[in-house]
């Protein structure tokens, strides 16, 4: 019994003793890797950080690092990165100029390093996917033309609004009152939803964009609309060629209402571009 329980202690300080942090690969001092090999980034001005991690520390390490830029829009601040004595980790950081970009555009770049000081288990290129974000502002306004039952928010008026920098990227605030805004993009005679579709008890299989209206129906109580993504059922009438909407432009998609007690199925909404600043 002694025995085996002392065969058992050693075998666990073994494994204890050969136990390293998560990013140690295997023990060489010119083994480095990137933690992961790729990521997709926010471009809002902030300079991007990407670590770097090495298996032994036992002495100081200098790496030269390489720009892949295919669109000539970032610096890379750390051209070398470098390792102290007992340092394990350490990042490389790119930088760019937030004013000479545009939204809408993926400015993928990735960073590299020599192959032959790579670890076994690791990567030495680190892809990134980095696009500036849509802000929108005040554009105008749209006009409920038809919903039903009608009575309830036909002739209702929302606050349009277009995305910075762009001719064809727009929100309608709080369709129907709901707390769920619009977000589409405008591409010849349809438009695309970006507002995440979700999955509903109605049509469990093809998600849809829920909106929760502000109207209450009296006689079934609260409604609730579900828009159908599909670009087939969603049409611009009268929008400019790149997109730019004026006062006339409808929006035009297909919806099915509900309430607690059942559905009013599929109608076709279309709201009306009122005005424009």
């Amino acid at each position: 019994m002694k025995k085996t329980l002392f065969i058992i202690l050693a075998a666990l300080v073994a494994f204890a003793s050969c136990q390293q942090p998560e990013f140690i690969y295997v023990p060489d001092n010119e083994d480095v890797s990137f933690l992961e090999t790729s990521a997709s980034v926010s471009l809002e001005g902030q300079d991007i950080v990407i670590p770097i991690a090495r298996g032994v520390a036992t002495e100081e390490l200098s790496l030269g690092i390489n720009l892949d830029d295919p669109m000539g829009v970032y610096t890379l601040k750390t051209p070398v990165v470098a390792f102290a004595k007992d340092q394990y980790e350490s990042e490389i950081v790119v930088s760019y100029d937030i004013t000479a970009l545009k939204p809408t555009v993926d400015y993928g770049f990735s960073v590299s390093f020599d192959e032959k000081n790579m670890s076994a288990a690791g990567a030495n290129v680190y892809k990134v996917s980095a696009m500036m974000p849509l802000t929108y502002k005040d554009y105008g306004t749209v006009t409920i033309g038809y919903c039903y039952p009608g009575s309830l928010l036909q002739n209702k008026t929302y606050t349009l609004q277009r995305a910075e920098f762009t001719t064809n990227y727009y929100k309608i605030l709080g369709l129907y009152g709901s707390p769920t805004d619009l977000e589409f993009r405008v591409d010849g005679e349809n438009f695309y939803p970006l507002t995440a579709p979700v999955k509903n008890k109605w049509f469990p299989s093809y998600p849809l964009i829920e909106v929760v209206s502000a109207a209450v129906h009296p006689s079934y109580g609260v409604m609730s609309g579900f828009i159908d993504p599909d670009p087939e059922y969603c049409t611009i009438e009268g929008a400019a060629g790149d997109g730019t909407l004026t006062v006339g432009c409808k929006v035009g998609f297909d919806i099915y209402w509900t309430v607690s007690a059942g559905y009013f199925g599929w109608k076709t909404e279309n709201l009306v571009v009122s005005s424009v600043k």
